[in-house]
């Protein structure tokens, strides 16, 4: 719709500069508002919800969510801000897996 057909999607590599076609229907924008985590508070996608995924956030804190390759990944509840909100809505997923 409107994008080049090639772009720089290829997770977890995003931001390096390698552009690799996106195996959806469209392909996947670093800047897009809408994102989708495959387990909520898992901002490492290792399909559990842990304390590595509380010291990722915890590195990004007050870090704009827009800048950098992995930053989105921070703001876990998607409020635009990656602050203590997104610690906490970890903090009440510890424990779950992906199915």
């Amino acid at each position: 719709m409107g994008r080049n057909r090639v772009v720089d999607g290829d997770w977890p590599g995003e931001g390096d500069q390698e552009p690799i076609v996106d195996m959806g229907a469209y392909e996947m924008q670093p800047n897009d508002s809408f994102r989708v985590w495959p387990l909520p508070g898992d901002a490492n996608w290792d399909c559990v919800v842990n304390i590595l995924d509380l010291i990722f956030v915890r590195s990004k804190l007050n870090e704009d969510p827009n800048a950098g390759a992995l930053n989105w990944r921070a703001d876990v509840n998607a409020d635009g801000d990656i602050n203590i909100l997104d610690l906490i809505f970890i903090r009440n997923q510890l424990g779950k897996r992906c199915r």
